[in-house]
């Protein structure tokens, strides 16, 4: 380390430049299309680590993909998930507040795209009742927080672009994470209630629903057999369909948790039905799309489908005979696609010497 603790860890000391390239690659061919974070001119320059004290967009983005890559290994209950997320999150927030208004174009649209896919994972993290640092809290304005919808060809020229610019060929994922952040704000202001309702629940539902309903062609899941287009595009098809289903799962639960405060000794029928609604297009989804585009989604979307799962529990234990059945089966075609996408690796977090990160 540098006397004045500024060390820079660059990506060398991973692997060799060309290795490092093929993951650069790697990452736009199958990342890139669910955390457009990153462009190649800035990927190509980054470092590893930087153990100095100041916040910078370049550490924040590490921080962010460092909190990816640990909850992917060793799970959400990881003190280094938390860890990094919430450095991740405060860097953030300083961003914002302290020195966007002097960022160059460049880095306030990938502040701003950083900004909303930390927010989605803290909403994910409370929807399965892990409360992180807070990002944002619901109702604040979001209008000058979302990216422009821009491909990374425009976002290299520096500037913002003229109405009349044309686009060419080039494509953008940016309005599927935006599509993304809407779906969270519906969740996180279904919960900003002094107490809960089925009304306010059953209305959540429905926005939800809407938000895919106002999604553009190369974005929208039409349960066709075969999903022509571009391999990102059918990557964020997914991961919005699964998000958008997950978001509904959770609050029909919630609202299946109020029937029971109330007395209701069986679970009401419209819960029921929009249950099986929910579960058949999640597996209409999995029995249609390839693999290799759930292989892009990560480990991210496994958790997701098994929360869906588990409410078929519920199905089986005080279900009518014939909708046990049926909740049998889905939950047998369920388990089956879970072992296909569940690979991750059992390891042992405490074995990991992260020693070098604390310093």
């Amino acid at each position: 380390m540098s006397e004045n603790g500024a060390e820079q860890l660059h990506l060398e000391l991973i692997a060799p430049v060309p290795t490092i390239h093929q993951i650069i690659n790697d990452w736009f061919d199958w990342i890139h299309p669910v955390a457009p974070i990153l462009h190649r001119n800035l990927a190509d320059h980054l470092a590893l680590w930087s153990s100095a004290s100041k916040i910078t967009l370049e550490r924040t983005l590490t921080l962010y993909n460092l909190s990816s890559a640990v909850h992917h290994e060793y799970g959400i209950d990881s003190s280094l998930t938390h860890r990094f997320s919430g450095e991740a999150s405060v860097g953030v927030k300083y961003l914002l507040h302290q020195e966007l208004d002097e960022m160059p174009f460049v880095d306030q649209q990938i502040l701003k795209r950083l900004y909303w896919l930390v927010f989605a994972g803290q909403c994910t993290c409370d929807m399965h009742g892990r409360h992180l640092l807070v990002l944002r809290h619901a109702h604040e304005p979001i209008r000058s927080l979302l990216p422009m919808e821009i491909p990374d060809e425009q976002l290299l020229l520096g500037r913002e672009p003229s109405p009349t610019s044309s686009q060419g060929g080039n494509h953008s994922y940016v309005p599927g994470l935006n599509a993304l952040s809407r779906l969270f704000l519906v969740w996180q202001t279904s919960q900003a209630v002094p107490y809960q309702t089925m009304e306010n629940l059953q209305e959540h539902i429905s926005r939800a629903q809407q938000v895919l309903n106002d999604l553009p062609p190369e974005l929208s899941y039409t349960g066709q057999a075969s999903q022509v287009g571009d391999f990102g595009f059918n990557v964020q098809k997914v991961n919005l369909k699964i998000t958008q289903l997950h978001i509904r799962s959770n609050l029909l639960e919630q609202m299946n948790t109020l029937a029971k405060d109330q007395h209701l000794r069986i679970t009401p029928n419209a819960i029921i039905e929009e249950r099986h609604r929910v579960v058949d297009e999640l597996l209409d989804l999995l029995y249609r799309m390839p693999t290799e585009v759930f292989d892009a989604n990560g480990y991210s979307i496994v958790p997701k489908i098994r929360d869906i799962g588990s409410a078929l529990l519920d199905e089986l234990r005080t279900g009518s005979h014939g909708r046990t059945l049926q909740a049998s089966i889905n939950l047998d075609r369920l388990l089956v696609k879970l072992e296909e996408l569940d690979l991750r690796p059992i390891v042992d977090c405490e074995v990991v010497n992260y020693h070098d990160l604390n310093t």
